[in-house]
């Protein structure tokens, strides 16, 4: 092949830092404030949730014990029920998301919370020799089924941003009481933005399908 040409590629740190929140970055730069990693390269999911709303709805934060997304589940209609005027209107239709998974609209996200998804139910997006799609099988049933139980459950997948990052801007401007994010969230999300949650949630393991 042709070898490309240098000129071709540009990249510019000083633009792509413009791009982004002030600090976003600091989470994963080093002390000169080089970037050692793309969040991406280096994520995982965490469980975030708002303590403000949970204890408004008589739950205690500290004594929140979730192991799989069952329990989750529980727990996010336990919330609903206990302060329903937050998340409903008077004809009972969400007007405010108690989760909304970070896949909407956007291939990447909707990869990667697949993927996790995935490894948890056993399932995978292609067989093993890669040569036919394997969503359809049992395993990728389990793990499709369980993220649209958690998402028309605690919320309604219509209400509320449609982008990533806006979802993470709801859980961070208290419109939305948990998030599924990786450990960027402080710096990127919270501290960022002087979030009015930094230093009132709660971060979780993500929940499992199966305990076991």
């Amino acid at each position: 092949p042709e070898p490309r040409h240098e000129e071709s590629v540009h990249f510019s740190l000083d633009a792509l830092k413009a791009s982004r929140y002030p600090g976003a970055f600091d989470s994963w730069s080093d002390e000169n404030g080089t970037p050692y990693a793309y969040h991406w390269e280096m994520s995982w999911l965490i469980l975030y949730c708002n303590d403000d709303h949970l204890r408004a709805a008589g739950v205690d934060p500290d004594k929140v014990s979730i192991k799989t997304w069952d329990d989750f589940i529980t727990l996010g209609k336990q919330v609903i029920d206990g302060n329903p005027s937050f998340y409903k209107d008077s004809s009972g239709k969400f007007k405010n998301n108690f989760i909304k998974l970070p896949m909407y609209f956007d291939d990447t996200w909707s990869m990667q919370v697949l993927t996790m998804f995935l490894a948890q139910s056993g399932g995978s997006v292609l067989n093993a020799d890669k040569t036919a799609a394997a969503i359809n099988s049992p395993e990728g049933v389990v793990a499709l089924d369980t993220m649209m139980r958690v998402s028309r459950e605690l919320g309604d997948p219509n209400v509320g941003p449609v982008i990533p990052g806006e979802i993470h801007g709801a859980f961070g401007s208290g419109e939305q009481t948990c998030d599924l994010a990786g450990p960027w969230m402080y710096e990127a999300f919270l501290k960022a933005t002087n979030s009015p949650v930094l230093g009132k949630y709660h971060a979780y393991g993500a929940p499992r399908i199966d305990a076991s």
